[in-house]
């Protein structure tokens, strides 16, 4: 699947979920990872990520994009609601 990842994380974290995105993604801009990952690599990258960010601070926007549907997940402070399409 393609994914589309988007954060917005306090400073004192902000090189930890770099570092753990570039394990698995391509970093395209500040905050901004994008590229193909597995079912599994998505599972590994997501279990990571909840384990740095502080889910009352800080924001992370996933886009994911399979063959044929598209699904947004937030972690963190954002809500579907906030990004409904």
């Amino acid at each position: 699947m393609y994914l589309l990842v988007v954060y917005d994380i306090a400073q004192e974290r902000v090189n930890k979920v770099m570092k753990i995105c570039r394990e698995y993604l391509d970093h395209v801009q500040n905050s901004v990872f994008e590229g193909e990952i597995t079912s599994v690599g998505f599972k590994e990258l997501e279990g990571k990520i909840k384990k740095v960010i502080d889910k009352e601070s800080d924001s992370v926007l996933v886009k994911r994009r399979g063959l044929t549907t598209s699904h947004r997940s937030p972690f963190g402070t954002l809500s579907f609601a906030e990004f409904s399409l």
